[in-house]
């Protein structure tokens, strides 16, 4: 299936998960070429990237512009709301965190 680009309108279809196979330097950012295949999350629970502190159970945010677009955050500053997905754990500052998504199929 092939998804629109994301934007403020566009409901969220799933987290796009890295494969293991997938290399990536430490100082690089995965990127994706125009119709390359991504596996994408729909249901489950993924770790991810945020960049400040957050709570269990809090709604989570996704940065879209700036340095940290791409992170995770716990409220709405230069971010964007990402409906059906919740934080399962906590982080005093920037941080790996453990997220539940539960989206419709």
């Amino acid at each position: 299936q092939v998804l629109p680009a994301a934007g403020a309108a566009t409901p969220v279809r799933g987290m796009v998960i890295r494969a293991l196979d997938q290399e990536v330097e430490a100082t690089e950012n995965l990127t994706y070429e125009i119709g390359d295949g991504v596996n994408v999350l729909q249901s489950g629970r993924a770790t991810a990237i945020t960049n400040g502190a957050v709570a269990p159970g809090a709604p989570v945010f996704v940065v879209n512009t700036g340095a940290d677009a791409g992170k995770l955050r716990g409220d709405n500053t230069n971010a964007v709301a990402l409906p059906g997905v919740r934080f399962e754990g906590t982080t005093t500052g920037a941080g790996l965190v453990t997220v539940s998504i539960n989206l419709p199929q």
